[in-house]
């Protein structure tokens, strides 16, 4: 008879319930020179396959230790947010634009036999404000008791943090960098860095994530913990953070800003793991979920059902536990809307919850147990009680695992590589990785999307504005530099150009040289105010997401474009599209061949 353990003796396995950090447990991850993570060579994991409860209980210690002080760790304005070729539907059928999903790499569903989800920020999709303003609660009152002077901050500027920035730890700055890896904004606390001062730090400096100075945030997770650092580091450099802390505070362990980030995700990954501060974010969630989550059952439903009903497989794969899981799933797929009886488990062929991702895709064989779900009877949650925990050998349709690997789902469904496709929202984790490691096909969930979309749309003047003072002021440009080369032809050689062929014709030119650069100057005064304000109906202090400025890509930005295949803000926004749709990649110019394009009688 194969063992049974009991979940209630697993403390560790709530840790697994949704996390903020970057997932550098199990897996380590390095970037490019571009600053692209890419998975390292590493070790296997070496707990045995009998042990799964100890296993368990390192990565929690792992996430939980030293309470509350943790170890170190040309823009083309159609790429992004473009319309999509949508080959089969008349204009009355296309999606809203903010309602569409978007394609970097051509994706055909039909091609696609296995689909397997995400939970958090994917099937779930949180409030994110609510959920943040959430941990970052919780995180907060775990710094207070450790005597950290946190009790006049709040959560009221959401704005101060996004994902894609780059935080600094070594100087406490916040960064929005390109895709070339330049930093083309900054802010330090609350306040923005002035170009002179952005230019003397980061100037001829490319970010390099590979750097352990540097923190890459990534999700949406990263809300609440960047919020906190800024206002933290505010009160660092005024020393009300060492002036007004209170027993068991320890100064010597929060003495710079790196040991002041570590600090603040520990105690937001306590806030993550379970019983790990006053305030409990799961417990709230478990409480109120119509609060902090948005839900379309019927949508929902009638996707994954029409997924199975074209003969794919669905799968559940989430590193939350089973008591989180079952709970938010039963929520937002309706489950207390459908007739008596009805149970979410019968959308996915099988469920894997505490999958431990990344290495559930990195690592080829891992622990797994089978949830006995139908020797408890029921599954309403009470306290202290737990499923049981069926050793397993292999995986079979109908069943809720923990643990496991990827390469178990693809010889439960006789399928590999490009006949799967993962639906997540963490680059690194659900895009990367599954990319880099199961060349499985990717579709990413950027909540933010269905707001940059929208708030572009009322920036559409403003945007016009800038491009017109861009143009204006390259014509000045160039017909300053002709008359400058003019003169320099002159000056030196006497040399004569069109236009100047004596010295009263160069006396005209250094005129019309001084007036020309009056009236760069003048358009640079207009342009400055207006650049500034680009993306701020998104977010007034980093402006848009997927751009970096007004004419080049963000890093996040040309992170989702490498490893995202398709990409949209909601999961249920593949409702719109049959599970045959043939989704295109928008085309791509590169810059000689748009020169070509608008000027056809040069060639």
């Amino acid at each position: 008879m194969r063992a049974l353990l009991c979940l209630a003796f697993l403390p560790g396995l709530r840790s697994f319930a949704p996390t903020p950090r970057r997932h550098r447990i199990q897996l380590k991850s390095v970037e490019d020179v571009h600053g692209d993570e890419v998975l390292a060579p590493t070790e296997e994991l070496s707990t045995p396959s009998s042990d799964f409860v100890s296993d368990l209980r390192k990565n929690a210690t792992r996430q939980k230790h030293a309470i509350g002080y943790g170890s170190s760790t040309t823009y083309d304005k159609t790429s992004l947010t473009n319309e999509l070729p949508y080959a089969s539907a008349t204009p009355a059928q296309t999606p809203k634009r903010e309602s569409r999903v978007f394609c970097s790499r051509d994706l055909k569903l039909e091609n696609i036999k296995v689909i397997g989800y995400d939970m958090d920020y994917t099937i779930v999709h949180y409030k994110w404000r609510e959920w943040e303003a959430l941990a970052y609660a919780c995180a907060k009152a775990c710094l207070e008791y450790l005597g950290f002077p946190v009790s006049d901050l709040e959560f009221d500027d959401p704005d101060l943090a996004c994902r894609g920035l780059v935080i600094d730890t070594e100087r406490g700055n916040f960064l929005k960098i390109d895709r070339h890896g330049f930093v083309r904004r900054a802010m330090h606390g609350k306040r923005r860095l002035a170009p002179d001062e952005l230019e003397e730090l980061y100037g001829r400096k490319l970010v390099d994530l590979r750097d352990r100075r540097f923190s890459f945030l990534n999700t949406l997770f990263s809300v609440s913990e960047g919020v906190l650092y800024s206002q933290l580091v505010s009160k660092l450099d005024s020393g009300a953070l060492v002036r007004d802390a209170s027993p068991p505070f320890d100064a010597s362990k929060v003495s710079n800003y790196a040991d002041l980030y570590r600090a603040v995700s520990s105690a937001l990954a306590r806030a993550h793991g379970g019983k790990a501060s006053p305030s409990e974010i799961k417990e709230a969630v478990f409480a109120d979920p119509a609060r902090y989550t948005q839900r379309e059952p019927e949508k929902l439903r009638r996707m994954l059902a029409d997924q199975r009903r074209s003969g794919k497989k669905l799968a559940l794969i989430t590193n939350s536990d089973w008591w989180y899981t079952d709970t938010m799933m039963r929520f937002v797929c309706g489950d207390d809307l459908e007739p008596s009886g009805a149970d979410w488990r019968d959308l996915f062929d099988v469920v894997v919850c505490s999958a431990r991702k990344p290495a559930f895709f990195t690592t080829e064989k891992l622990p797994f147990y089978e949830l006995a779900l139908d020797e408890v009877g029921s599954r309403e949650r009470v306290a202290g009680s737990a499923p049981l925990l069926r050793e397993a050998k292999q995986m079979r349709c109908g069943r809720v695992y923990c643990g496991g690997s990827a390469r178990l789902v693809e010889k439960l469904f006789n399928s590999k590589e490009d006949e799967l496709l993962y639906v997540g929202d963490h680059l690194f984790t659900d895009a990367n990785a599954v990319k880099a490691s199961m060349r499985w096909r990717t579709a990413l969930v950027v909540q933010e999307l269905d707001l940059e979309i929208r708030a572009a749309a009322t920036e559409t003047r403003r945007t016009a504005q800038i491009d017109a003072l861009l143009g204006e002021r390259d014509n000045l440009e160039s017909e300053l530099n002709v008359k400058r080369l003019a003169l320099e032809r002159w000056d030196q050689d006497r040399q004569p150009s069109p236009g100047l062929a004596d010295e009263a014709h160069a006396e005209e030119y250094r005129r019309d040289v001084v007036s020309l650069r009056a009236a760069v100057k003048q358009v640079d005064d207009r342009l400055e105010p207006l650049l500034a304000r680009v993306g701020e109906a998104f977010n007034r202090h980093w402006g848009y997401l997927t751009r970096a400025g007004h004419d080049d890509k963000s890093h996040i930005a040309r992170q989702i474009e490498k490893y995202a295949d398709v990409y949209c803000a909601k999961v249920t926004n593949l409702d719109a599209y049959t599970p045959f749709h043939h989704f295109r990649a928008a085309p791509v110019d590169l810059a000689h061949t748009m020169a070509a394009v608008s000027s056809p009688s040069d060639l």
